[in-house]
């Protein structure tokens, strides 16, 4: 079971006094390592629906575009990646990261690597290095 590690904690911070929005997106991860992507999206969407912080919002959204992917609904998840995309600059640097990255899965995993990668420019500021390396490394393999 992919993340099983990670579940001993996650029911630990679930145990504790935590946000309601902070709790349903640990929930999400947590029904994801069970494979109950329904149940997670489910979640996610209520969640969404009560307009949480911008960096929550945004990090709701990385879980949604991954679980709608694992669903296979790929039309859905693209509309979210194209979103997630256009607004990288608004999206807060503390969350970013993880964000970049399951943007640049979301290319390797879909028909949209041909042209997933013309916005994220390394030079911009809008990417740390970790970000830079990822696509970097994305970009070299596409090339190849």
């Amino acid at each position: 079971m992919y993340g099983s590690f990670s579940v001993p904690f996650i029911n630990c911070c679930l145990k504790d006094g935590i946000l309601k929005q902070e709790r349903d997106f640990l929930l999400s991860l947590k029904y994801s390592y069970e494979s109950k992507n329904k149940k997670a999206l489910k979640i996610i969407n209520a969640r969404l629906r009560t307009k949480p912080s911008n960096s929550m919002s945004y990090l709701l959204l990385f879980r949604k575009l991954k679980l709608l992917r694992n669903l296979r609904k790929n039309d859905k998840a693209d509309d979210i990646y194209q979103y997630l995309r256009d607004n990288i600059a608004n999206i807060s640097p503390n969350v970013r990261d993880f964000i970049i990255s399951e943007l640049i899965g979301h290319c390797a995993m879909s028909d949209l690597i041909k042209n997933c990668l013309g916005k994220f420019h390394v030079d911009g500021s809008c990417l740390n290095d970790s970000a830079k390396v990822f696509v970097e490394m994305s970009t070299s393999v596409k090339n190849d």
